[in-house]
């Protein structure tokens, strides 16, 4: 289910591209928290280059859409 991007949470994925058409997805393994709590960038696992906990805002793609995945996080 589409979901507003800051409002992700682990397990949850992350597809990336550009303007409509969509190239890449990702699952999201942790949140970046700034000091009064607010998800300000997500660390994320891609089967590309093996990456892990690698910060999603630092992918090359400039557009994002968070897709929850229901029942996965309780």
């Amino acid at each position: 289910m589409d979901a507003p991007y800051d409002s992700g949470q682990p397990g949850d994925l992350i597809q990336m591209g550009t303007e409509g058409v969509w190239r890449h997805a990702v699952i999201i393994r942790a949140l970046v928290r700034d000091e009064a709590g607010n998800t300000v960038d997500y660390l994320i696992h891609s089967n590309t280059n093996d990456l892990r906990n690698f910060p999603a805002s630092l992918y090359c793609y400039p557009v994002f859409s968070l897709t929850r995945i229901i029942g996965w996080n309780g």
